[in-house]
C-alpha cells in the first residue's frame, strides 16, 4: 500500500512540475482553426513529440466529416465524402479506406503518435487525419495554432521555381538517384525524390510505340509553400518523320536547388 501511494505521490510531482514549466514558459495554450476560425474545443490539445492530438469531437465536424468511437473495440473512425480513417486507442497503425477504390482495401500507415484516452477524451493525431481527408494543416509556432483548409480554399503563392533539365547520366553517380529513376522512368506520371536540400522532379510520358516523341516544360510553379505543379507538354512526331519502329519512354529529368518540397502534382498535356 505505502508502495502504491509512493507512486501516486510521484506521478502527481511530475504532472505539476510539468504544469508549473508550461506556465513559466509563457507558451499559449495550443488551438486549432478552421477555415480561419477558432474551434472551441472540450478539452485543449495535447503536443507530443511535436505532434497535435485533439479531441475527437469538435474539429472535423465542422469539415461536414463524421466521427465516431466504439468503446467495445476501441476504434475510432473519421468519415467523409471520400475517405474514411480508422485508427485504434493506443495503437500506432491506422487504416484509410479510399471510397473510389473499388479493390475495398485500405492504405495502412504508421502513425508518430498514436490515439489515447485522456481524461474520458478520446484524442487523435489532428494533421494525420486531416491530410488522409485531403486537407492542409498550417502551423503557427508564434500562436500555437493549427489551420486547416480545404485544399481549394488555400491561397496560392503562384511564384515560379529555377529548375535545370539534367539526365540519367548527371546522377550516375548516386545509386540511390539511378535506382529510382529507373524504377519510375518508364510509368506515367510525375514523381519527385529529395535528398539533401535538393529535389529531383521526374516527368514520365509512359510507353510510346514509336521514336520522335519529346517532353517539353511549360511551367514550374510553387502554389503554396513547399508544394509544386508541374506543367508539361508532349510532342508526337509529325506524321511524315522518319522515327525509330521500337517502344520508347520519353521522359524529363529536372533539378532543383535549396527547395523544401513535400508535394508534386502537375499534368502532361498532349
Amino acid at each position: 500500500m505505502k508502495k502504491a501511494i509512493g507512486v501516486i505521490m510521484a506521478l502527481v510531482m511530475v504532472i505539476s512540475a510539468f504544469t508549473v514549466y508550461a506556465a513559466a514558459s509563457g507558451l499559449p495554450e495550443p488551438e486549432v482553426e478552421v477555415k480561419g476560425e477558432s474551434v472551441a474545443l472540450k478539452a485543449p490539445p495535447l503536443i507530443e513529440k511535436g505532434r497535435m492530438l485533439v479531441p475527437l469531437n469538435g474539429v472535423f465536424e465542422k469539415l461536414h466529416a463524421e466521427v465516431a468511437f466504439d468503446k467495445a473495440t476501441n476504434k475510432i473512425s473519421i468519415e467523409d465524402k471520400y475517405t474514411t480513417v480508422v485508427l485504434t486507442l493506443d495503437d500506432a497503425q491506422a487504416l484509410v479506406y479510399k471510397k473510389f477504390d473499388f479493390t475495398g482495401l485500405p492504405l495502412k500507415a504508421s502513425l508518430e503518435v498514436a490515439p489515447r484516452l485522456v481524461d474520458g477524451q478520446v484524442y487523435i493525431p489532428l494533421r494525420f487525419v486531416a491530410e488522409s481527408l485531403g486537407l492542409t494543416v498550417e502551423w503557427n509556432a508564434k500562436t500555437r495554432t493549427a489551420s486547416l483548409k480545404n485544399a481549394n480554399d488555400v491561397t496560392p503563392v503562384e511564384s515560379t521555381v529555377e529548375y535545370k533539365v539534367i539526365t540519367e547520366a548527371d546522377i550516375q553517380n548516386n545509386a540511390r538517384l539511378t535506382q529510382w529513376y529507373q524504377k519510375n522512368a518508364k510509368i506515367k506520371g510525375i514523381s519527385y525524390n529529395t535528398i539533401e536540400q535538393t529535389t529531383y522532379v521526374l516527368i514520365s510520358a509512359g510507353e510510346k510505340p514509336t521514336g520522335g516523341y519529346s517532353l517539353d516544360i511549360e511551367s514550374i510553379t510553387m502554389v503554396t509553400p513547399g508544394s509544386l505543379y508541374v506543367t508539361a507538354k508532349l510532342n508526337k512526331p509529325a506524321p511524315d518523320a522518319m522515327v525509330t519502329m521500337a517502344l520508347t519512354y520519353p521522359n524529363l529529368l529536372i533539378k532543383l536547388e535549396n527547395t523544401a518540397i513535400d508535394k508534386v502534382d502537375g499534368d502532361i498535356q498532349e
